[in-house]
């Protein structure tokens, strides 16, 4: 008999299975020749099964095999954990909750717009503060993601520090969007290690699947 708990994770493999499936395309998106390269990567709900990957991160960065699984793997990991549509949801609320509270307020004087301007403060720093949470939570989930297609993700944390030499190492204010790229490339590390280090009998399942396929011609990652 399941349990509750086994059931709740039988519904989420579930989940999973729904978001991933199928077949999915990488779409490598142009950009004008006069505009400063964009480095850039996304998947969106309104594009089900569907990345795009600009031409300015494949041509700056020269990710390998491993390292672009990792930015892909990052990707996927936003639509697997909805990042997308909680992102969508807590706009519109964050948006809602300040027009309710602007309702209320004498619409003459100074207080509408310190109370106004306030409320967009606060609301842009806890989007912040969210979205940068997405963005460390989707780096792990995507690292896991590479490993379990076999690719290594020792190599493949290389990502993020050519990442943030193209884009710079400045650390992160508190409205920006992402976290620093220093301190993901530095977890991301650690986390690889921590991959590999607990999963001997996975490493072996990898050497067996790389060589079923370099048999038959195709290449799989570089897992050791």
């Amino acid at each position: 008999k399941t349990t509750g708990e086994g059931k709740d994770a039988l519904e989420d493999a579930r989940a999973a299975a729904r978001r991933l499936g199928g077949r999915w395309r990488c779409v490598v998106v142009g950009t004008s020749a006069e505009a400063p390269p964009l480095i850039n990567a996304w998947v969106t709900a309104l594009c089900p099964r569907t990345v795009f990957v600009t031409e300015g991160l494949v041509r700056q960065l020269n990710p390998t095999s491993d390292e672009l699984a990792m930015c892909v793997g990052h990707e996927l990991a936003h639509l697997l954990l909805g990042h997308t549509e909680e992102k969508l949801y807590l706009n519109a609320n964050v948006y809602l909750f300040q027009l309710i509270v602007l309702a209320f307020l004498d619409p003459t004087g100074l207080l509408p717009f310190f109370g106004a301007e306030s409320l967009r403060q606060t609301a842009s720093l806890f989007l912040a503060k969210n979205s940068r949470s997405h963005e460390d939570e989707a780096d792990r989930v995507g690292l896991e993601i590479a490993s379990a297609a076999c690719f290594d993700v020792r190599k493949g944390t290389n990502f993020m520090k050519k990442l943030a030499d193209a884009t710079g190492h400045a650390p992160a204010g508190w409205y920006a969007s992402h976290p620093a790229t220093d301190d993901r490339h530095e977890a991301i590390v650690e986390l690889a290690r921590t991959v590999h280090r607990e999963a001997p009998a996975y490493k072996q399942h990898c050497r067996e699947t790389r060589g079923a396929f370099s048999r038959i011609g195709f290449g799989l990652g570089s897992f050791r």
